[in-house]
């Protein structure tokens, strides 16, 4: 659970105005964890000092948050990501929403929204949502990761090595090719 009490000198308000209601979820990698076990949120924050504030009230006063972190620096529009990690598990979606709960009183934002991994479609924040989103962007963006993968390989295998060898199959980190009749493997 949270602190409901704010703390580290923040008062109600205190960032309003400076947190955009429209977070990232997924667009980053995990610095914590593999990507399947880590959620990255990505909050976008107008200054410097109200980030690290952000950061660290969320860092200290969430035991679900693994990490949380400003960017390095200014980003091209002027503003500051904060970026938090949560295990990826059925309770997210309540973590999250208890975790907004808590920033809503130091921002005074409600009509929180995001944007799920590179998608630029903005949808809600409500515990279905998340749920939805995150339960079939996963399983999509891998899949889509191995066909990819998968069609990489087969073009420079055939540009460099002229090796015209169908790719049969990528699997637990196994590149297999059929060759007459036979199966190679060759280990990633």
């Amino acid at each position: 659970m949270h602190n409901s009490i704010i703390t580290e000198g923040l008062q109600g308000n205190d960032l309003k105005g400076f947190v955009s209601e429209l977070l990232t979820i997924d667009r980053y990698k995990s610095k914590m964890g593999d990507d399947s076990d880590v959620i990255v949120i990505g909050f976008k924050v107008k200054e410097k000092f109200p980030a690290i504030d952000l950061m660290e009230f969320i860092e200290k006063g969430y035991n679900f948050v693994l990490d949380s972190d400003i960017s390095s620096g200014e980003e091209y529009d002027g503003k500051y990501h904060v970026f938090v990690e949560i295990e990826r598990s059925k309770s997210f979606p309540g973590q999250l929403q208890d975790l907004l709960n808590g920033v809503s009183k130091l921002t005074d934002c409600h009509e929180w929204k995001f944007n799920y991994q590179t998608s630029t479609k903005i949808v809600e924040i409500t515990k279905e949502n998340i749920r939805i989103m995150i339960d079939n962007g996963y399983h999509i963006n891998h899949t889509k990761d191995i066909a990819f993968l998968m069609t990489t390989i087969k073009s420079i295998l055939l540009r460099y090595d002229q090796i015209e060898y169908p790719i049969q199959t990528i699997i637990d980190e196994q590149l297999t090719f059929l060759k007459d009749e036979e199966v190679y493997n060759e280990e990633e």
